[in-house]
């Protein structure tokens, strides 16, 4: 079998999932937890379709956003993995992201988007 890990920190279906960085109002806005998650679980049913059940395929989504308003609660990333989960993925990768002045301090070189990182 062969897994496939579609969603990273770079393709907008992760950024939609947070009310911090979607800034939509159409259905893939961030409104609610259907309309934040539309893409993702468009990507999980359409890869099954032409793949075939027997492709493994996975999500990473944050468990948690901290240190920002609107951010990702673990209430509502519970209810994301669900919707996930009944769409047809077989696995999710879950991490964590934290906002602030310096969210990554063993990154030197990390810039935070959208405003630079000031040391």
């Amino acid at each position: 079998m062969t897994a496939s890990r579609f969603i990273r920190p770079t393709l907008p279906a992760r950024q939609l999932l947070s009310r911090i960085w979607n800034k939509r109002d159409d259905q893939y806005g961030c409104q609610n937890l259907v309309n934040r998650t539309r893409l993702a679980v468009e990507l999980i049913k359409g890869i099954k379709s032409v793949l075939g059940p027997e492709m493994i395929v996975g999500i990473r989504m944050n468990g948690e956003e901290w240190g920002a308003d609107k951010a990702i609660t673990s209430e509502e990333s519970q209810g994301m993995a669900k919707i996930f989960e009944e769409a047809g993925a077989d696995y999710i990768s879950v991490t964590g992201y934290g906002h602030g002045k310096v969210p990554f301090q063993y990154v030197p070189d990390y810039w935070h988007y959208p405003e630079p990182m000031i040391i």
